[in-house]
């Protein structure tokens, strides 16, 4: 072999083996972010779980607070919602009101959706440094005092009389009529800039419409749960009949619920229920 084949042979031997190491070393680095980034992503996810799992063991109403590295996304689609990090999803059974995007110091609570009987544990998740603020008069003051009582322990919750000059920061609810592109509630519905009313049928349900950048999927989702659990309780009077105990009645009632929600239909159930106490007969409830 020549010296000039041998110096050509040394330069392409330098090459592919300096292309190798690179394509190695390149592969490793990817690898290690990817391992990284889904390390993340589990730690977040376990931050969540424990966060909520303490929301649900504790006795009293509380809330508590996580740090979010990474930007993490509440998605609720075809009734199911997942956890989004980054580029992965991860569903959860947990139904999760939030805005869309949440990093950084995050507050959560928790309430029992009851209608009138206990359809769900809702989760609220909500950005520390985002503040939001109930607008009232004089006329809707009494049902301020409902709410304010509700939220009294998240912190960034304010509220305001009317007239009131907009921070461009903060989210304003409005208990009044304001103009059209304005969050609005009244005693029945909650209506979002754009958009057609959504109905509530406590403040519990409202709240996690009001928290949520997907309330459609948040009601839906509830109004599917409110149909499973009416079917369990069916069910169980059916076990509970008998020649002492008339259930027929609360029976009709609470088969009405799914289509039928409102305050007043509860409020009969709940009477109903009491009835049948009194009666030394079992309770539905």
């Amino acid at each position: 072999m020549s010296k000039k084949a041998s110096i050509q042979f040394n330069w392409v031997f330098i090459l592919v083996a300096g292309a190798i190491f690179i394509i190695f070393f390149t592969t490793i680095a990817l690898k290690y972010k990817s391992i990284q980034e889904e390390k993340t992503n589990l730690e977040i996810l376990n931050n969540l779980d424990t966060a909520i799992t303490s929301l649900q063991s504790s006795p009293f109403k509380t809330t508590t607070s996580i740090n979010l590295p990474l930007a993490t996304r509440f998605t609720c689609t075809n009734n199911r919602q997942a956890i989004k990090i980054g580029n992965t999803q991860y569903p959860t059974s947990n139904i999760v009101s939030a805005p869309e995007k949440l990093k950084g110091e995050v507050i959560l609570s928790s309430t029992q959706l009851s209608l009138p009987f206990k359809i769900a544990t809702l989760y609220y998740i909500l950005p520390a440094s985002q503040q939001y603020i109930f607008v009232y008069n004089d006329q809707t003051r009494e049902k301020l005092e409902n709410i304010r009582q509700d939220l009294s322990l998240l912190e960034n919750i304010a509220y305001e009389q009317e007239p009131v000059e907009e921070q461009p920061e903060a989210t304003y609810i409005y208990l009044t009529s304001p103009g059209k592109n304005k969050i609005r509630l009244s005693d029945t519905s909650i209506t979002f800039p754009g958009k057609e009313p959504l109905p509530y049928y406590n403040n519990q349900h409202l709240y996690s419409l009001l928290f949520s950048h997907q309330p459609e999927c948040i009601s839906s989702i509830i109004q599917q749960e409110l149909a499973a659990k009416t079917k369990l309780y069916i069910n169980k009077i059916s076990m509970l009949q008998s020649q002492d105990c008339n259930y027929a009645l609360i029976s009709s009632k609470i088969s009405q619920l799914p289509q039928n929600p409102q305050l007043q239909n509860q409020e009969a159930i709940i009477q109903l229920n009491k009835q049948l106490i009194n009666q030394d007969c079992p309770a539905v409830f």
